[in-house]
């Protein structure tokens, strides 16, 4: 894909809302100097950068993100004089951005951060004084608040990944600043606020990897293992296996910037003996077949497809539960539905691809929803 817009970037971070990628601050050498505050929106339809307002909290590396909904939030990091505890929201339809309530953690900098439907999350990191940090944070934003939850269940760490499949968030890899890169991989749970461990990352030990998810499934890659990686994964959730897939497009590198749009995969920047700032984009095999499933036996309808606001829901049923994900994995509607007839309003969402699943009589249908 086209070339990162603001240059080659390292230690940089990003995020999607709806149809477009982000990807801002970061530096563009390993001086700590020169450190950068600039924000780009990117667009897969025309392969296009487009560049934002600055970031808020201004010029910093080792910041940590994610989005929830139709909001992005960046916050933390370090420059060349001070680790920050500041946390701001990015609104794409106004591109301003607006200072939220501090992290009341410890300072930290490659932490990482996930989203689960409307919740932000943030824990691990590399504490100023040098050591790993394992606590772990649950950012609420509609009453700008933060909570803290029940420690990462692995040891602490820094520089690992992380990512959320539907109801669940994921951190694995990293390593214990004594120089031990790591490959366990631990899921969470936020109604039962848990740590269980999964099967370890298919892959090498590693550092300072990428990560992202489409769909039910997970992918981590490159990094460092010794040297830098090309390598890339792909973890099923429902069999808690991993699965090598095509190696990663450029060269191999480490503190890249990874993010998922419309099923598909764009990771991009990063150290690879040189500073980057290409981008490329990842498709995978089993999201076509994944995005189709569904019982065209039974009486469901669902109509118009695509849309532009509402989506009418039939059924002989008059009683379903229903969610509505991005291609990301990110819950936007839980609802329980007890009528026949029934209109999802879709006009606060972005274009792009959704699914949308109906459980009904203990079976579970999905569908593949395009929003216009």
């Amino acid at each position: 894909m086209s070339n990162f817009g603001g240059g080659v970037r390292n230690s940089a971070v990003s995020f999607s809302i709806g149809s477009k990628g982000y990807v801002g601050t970061g530096s563009p050498n390993n001086t700590g100097l020169n450190l950068q505050n600039d924000f780009w929106e990117f667009d897969p339809s025309t392969n296009i950068w487009t560049q934002k307002a600055n970031y808020g909290g201004g010029p910093r590396l080792g910041a940590v993100c994610f989005s929830i909904g139709t909001k992005g939030y960046i916050g933390l990091g370090s420059d060349a004089n001070m680790i920050y505890r500041d946390f701001w929201e990015y609104d794409p339809f106004t591109n301003i951005w607006t200072q939220m309530a501090d992290f009341p953690g410890s300072l930290r900098h490659a932490a990482v951060g996930f989203s689960i439907g409307t919740k932000g999350y943030i824990g691990t990191g590399n504490a100023p004084t040098g050591g790993a940090l394992q606590d772990f944070w649950e950012y609420d934003p509609s009453s700008d608040s933060w909570s803290q939850k029940s420690n990462f269940g692995g040891i602490a760490r820094t520089e690992a990944v992380g990512f959320s499949i539907g109801n669940h968030g994921y951190i694995g890899t990293g390593w214990i600043p004594n120089g031990i890169s790591l490959q366990d991989f631990w899921e969470y749970d936020p109604t039962l606020d848990t740590w269980n461990q999964k099967s370890s990352f298919g892959g090498n030990p590693r550092v300072s990897a990428v990560s992202f998810s489409i769909g039910s499934k997970g992918y981590i890659g490159i990094g460092l293992d010794g040297s830098f990686s090309r390598d890339f994964w792909e973890y099923d959730k429902a069999n808690d296996t991993w699965a090598q897939k095509t190696n990663y497009g450029g060269p191999g590198r480490s503190n890249a910037v990874g993010f998922s749009v419309g099923g598909k995969g764009y990771v991009g920047t990063g150290w690879a003996g040189s500073f980057q700032s290409d981008c490329w984009e990842y498709t995978p095999d089993s999201i076509n077949s994944e995005i189709t499933q569904y019982d065209q036996q039974q009486s469901i309808s669902i109509y118009p497809n695509p849309i532009i606001d509402k989506l009418n829901i039939e059924s002989n049923n008059s009683n379903f539960f229903l969610e509505l994900y991005e291609l990301s994995g990110n819950l936007l509607v839980k609802e329980v539905i007890s009528s026949k007839q029934y209109s999802l309003n879709m006009n606060e969402f972005y274009s792009g691809i959704y699914f949308l699943i109906l459980n009904s009589n203990n079976k579970s249908f999905r569908w593949k929803i395009i929003k216009k």
